[in-house]
C-alpha cells in the first residue's frame, strides 16, 4: 500500500512537464490522427519514440479532457500502481514469503519507477507488460497449451503499446520452446503461437516504429554508451559487466547496486538447481536485450528504457538471497548475513527516500507557476528571456502563448526585461543561468523576483 501511496502522491504534486514528455505531448497534438502512427515524432526539437497506442492515448486524452498534467499522466500512473500489484503476485508465486516481500519493498520503493509514475512517457506501461508475461509464464504452467496461446494472444496485442513487449516475449518462447522439446511435445504450438506474435510484431514496426527509428536515434544512443563500442579491445566486455550494475543502480541509487550480487547469486542458484525454465525467463530479456545492444538495434542505457528488465533482475535477486541464507550448511556462515545487509540498506534507503517525497516531490524543473505569472504582471513592453530552446516551448505553453526569445547577448535596447529558468531542485547549483542572473544583477536594478521550487524569474529595470 505505502508503495501505490508513494506513487499517486508524485502524480499529485502535480509538477509541471519538462523536456522529453513535453516534446511528445507537442508532437502528438501536431500530428493529425491519419498520421499519428505513421509519421517521424519530430515536429518541433527533439526526437521522440513511442508505441502506437500510447500514442493514441495522448491524443484521446487531450483532444477530449485537455492537456493537464494529471489528466495526461492518468495513464502513466495505473501502469505504475499495475505493475506494483502484478509484480507482487509473481513474487509471492516464485519465491518463499522473506524474499518475494524483500523484493516487492525494493519494486515499491524505487525512486525510478515512482517517477516514472507520473511522467508522460511509455516506460511504467513496458514493466507492466513485463510483469504480466512473468505471471502468465510462471514455470508450472509453461507447458500448457491453452496459457501459452493466452500468452501470445496478449503479447500480440501487448506490441502496439509497448516497443519491449517483443524482447520478454522472445525470452520466455526460448524457454517454453525447451520445455517443449525436453517433454517431447507442444514444440509445434511454440512456434505457432511465436510466429503470430511476431507477425503483429512485424505489423507494428512497418507501421509505425521504422519512421521513428534513423540515424538521429542511432547516434544519440551511441553518444549515451546504451551501445557497445569496438576499439579498444575490452571495451565490449566492459560494456557487458557495466550494464547489469547500471540497471540494478537505477532502481534506487549506489547502494541497490549491491543487489547485482544477490542477481548473480540467483544466477549460480537456478543453474545449480537446474532450473533453467526459471533462468531463461528472468534472465533472458536481459540477455536479448544484451545481444540487440550489440547489434545496435536496441538501446541498453541501464535507465528508463529498459525498466521492463527490473521484474526479472529483482526475482533474480529474491532468489539469490535465498540461496546465499541456505548456503551456510555447506558454506562459510557469513554469507547468510549477506542478503540481510544488502536488502535492509536497500530497503531502508528506499523508505526514507520515499516519505521524504511525501513533503518534496522528484521533479525536473516546474516552469508552469512561473510561466503563469510572468503572463499576469508583465508589461507589454517588457521582454521575456528563456535560457534554452526547451524552456522557451514551455514558457509558451504555460504563459498563454506570450512571445518568449532565447536570451543572447545582455539586451541593451530593452528597458525592462524577464528572465526565466528551470532547474532540477536537488542539484546543488541551482540549474543554469545561476551566473548570469547575479552578473546581471550588479549591471540593472532587480525590480521583481518570483520563484517556485524548480524555477524562478527575474525582472530586471533599465541599465543603471
Amino acid at each position: 500500500m505505502l508503495g501505490i501511496a508513494l506513487r499517486i502522491a508524485q502524480w499529485a504534486w502535480w509538477r509541471s512537464y519538462w523536456g522529453d514528455e513535453f516534446n511528445l505531448l507537442l508532437n502528438v497534438l501536431a500530428r493529425t490522427w491519419a498520421s499519428l502512427i505513421t509519421s517521424r515524432l519530430d515536429a518541433v526539437q527533439g526526437l521522440q519514440v513511442a508505441p502506437p497506442l500510447f500514442l493514441v492515448w495522448i491524443k484521446a486524452v487531450s483532444s477530449l479532457l485537455g492537456t493537464d498534467e494529471r489528466v495526461t499522466r492518468l495513464l502513466p500512473l495505473l501502469c505504475s500502481c499495475g505493475a506494483l500489484a502484478v509484480f507482487a503476485r509473481v513474487a509471492l508465486k516464485a519465491l518463499p514469503i522473506f524474499a518475494a516481500a524483500s523484493v516487492v519493498a525494493v519494486f515499491a520503493l524505487s525512486d525510478s519507477l515512482i517517477l516514472q509514475g507520473a511522467t508522460l512517457k511509455q516506460y511504467n506501461g513496458d514493466v507492466l507488460i513485463a510483469a504480466t508475461f512473468l505471471w502468465l509464464a510462471r514455470p508450472d504452467k509453461l507447458a500448457s497449451d491453452r496459457r501459452w496461446w493466452q500468452l501470445c494472444a496478449l503479447a500480440a496485442a501487448a506490441v502496439w503499446f509497448s516497443h519491449t513487449a517483443i524482447i520478454v516475449f522472445f525470452a520466455i518462447g526460448l524457454a517454453r520452446l525447451l520445455v517443449s522439446v525436453h517433454q517431447r511435445a507442444g514444440a509445434l504450438q511454440t512456434m505457432a503461437g511465436g510466429s503470430f506474435c511476431l507477425t503483429s510484431f512485424a505489423a507494428m514496426y512497418l507501421l509505425s516504429a521504422s519512421h521513428q527509428n534513423g540515424p538521429y536515434m542511432h547516434d544519440f544512443w551511441l553518444n549515451e554508451s546504451a551501445f557497445p563500442v569496438w576499439s579498444p579491445w575490452y571495451a565490449p566486455f566492459s560494456f557487458l559487466i557495466s550494464k547489469p550494475w547500471e540497471l540494478y543502480s537505477k532502481l534506487m541509487g549506489p547502494v541497490s547496486a549491491s543487489l547485482l550480487a544477490l542477481g548473480i547469486a540467483g544466477v549460480i542458484s537456478l543453474w545449480h538447481k537446474k532450473e533453467f525454465p526459471h533462468l531463461l525467463i528472468w534472465l533472458g530479456p536481459l540477455a536479448v536485450n544484451l545481444a540487440l545492444a550489440m547489434l545496435r538495434l536496441y538501446p541498453l542505457d541501464g535507465g528508463r528504457v529498459c525498466m521492463f528488465l527490473f521484474p526479472g533482475l529483482l526475482l533474480l535477486a529474491g532468489e539469490g538471497a535465498l540461496f546465499l541464507i541456505t548456503q551456510p550448511a555447506r558454506g562459510p556462515r557469513l554469507l547468510a548475513f549477506v542478503p540481510a545487509v544488502v536488502l535492509s540498506a536497500t530497503i531502508g534507503l528506499g523508505l526514507t527516500v520515499g516519505v521524504s517525497h511525501l513533503f518534496h516531490p522528484q521533479s525536473r524543473g516546474h516552469l508552469r507557476p512561473v510561466a503563469q505569472y510572468v503572463s499576469l504582471h508583465r508589461n507589454r513592453a517588457d521582454a521575456v528571456f528563456a535560457l534554452s530552446p526547451a524552456s522557451q516551448l514551455l514558457i509558451r505553453f504555460y504563459g498563454r502563448d506570450m512571445a518568449v526569445s532565447v536570451y543572447g547577448p545582455t539586451p541593451a535596447a530593452a528597458n525592462r526585461f524577464w528572465i526565466i529558468r528551470s532547474y532540477t531542485p536537488d542539484k546543488l547549483n541551482r540549474g543554469e543561468g545561476r551566473e548570469l542572473i547575479a552578473a546581471l544583477s550588479t549591471q540593472r536594478p532587480v525590480l521583481t523576483r518570483f520563484a517556485v521550487d524548480g524555477a524562478d524569474a527575474t525582472l530586471f529595470g533599465p541599465t543603471r
